[in-house]
């Protein structure tokens, strides 16, 4: 396998497709003179004031647009995904999804992080959550993995209907890539 190294060591890591880049998700101008303006405009405000849809308290602070699926979680959940991982044009229809996304405070976009529903639920309306989770997931072809399947099991009382499949880096895309960066970390 050492004669194979040059040949399968080839690019930049962020360039090897199997890696997670935002900038592939988001195109900021879009986001920013398309997108966000439609999602705090479809978002309930009230008196001129805006709740946290995962806490139920005023957003008194940084508002900020948080993706209930998030890219990097859409990215893991490729795995065994028909026609293969996301192109980039549905990677970007992804991003920009207005459905998939919601007006929250900067803490509860932090404390989410790219969790998907078996590392993080809000503090209401949990079921919802999952089940809209659920309905993001099938829209764009994504699996829940088995521990995010059994999470929504327990939550909803119900299987999914998503397929399950094991996150990206729980497979041969992941494997292959890191054997390459091992391969080229060692000559």
């Amino acid at each position: 396998m050492g004669d194979m190294a040059p040949s399968i060591v080839k690019g930049k890591y962020e360039d090897i497709p199997e890696h997670y880049k935002r900038s592939n998700w988001v195109n900021k101008k879009v986001w920013k003179k398309k997108t966000r303006p439609k999602v705090f405009a479809r978002s309930p405000w009230q008196d001129g004031k805006l709740n946290d849809p995962y806490t139920g308290k005023e957003i008194k602070g940084p508002k900020v647009l948080e993706h209930t699926v998030s890219n990097k979680e859409a990215h893991e959940s490729t795995a065994g995904r028909p026609g293969g991982m996301l192109s980039d044009a549905e990677k970007l229809r992804f991003g920009h999804d207005i459905k998939n996304l919601k007006v929250v405070s900067k803490k509860t976009n932090i404390e989410k992080s790219y969790y998907d529903i078996a590392g993080w639920l809000p503090k209401l309306n949990k079921s919802n959550f999952a089940k809209h989770t659920e309905t993001i997931k099938l829209k764009h072809n994504l699996a829940m993995d088995p521990k995010e399947a059994t999470r929504f099991k327990e939550i909803t009382g119900r299987e999914t209907t998503t397929r399950v499949a094991p996150k990206l880096k729980n497979t041969f895309f992941c494997m292959r890539c890191h054997v390459k960066h091992s391969i080229g970390n060692h000559n």
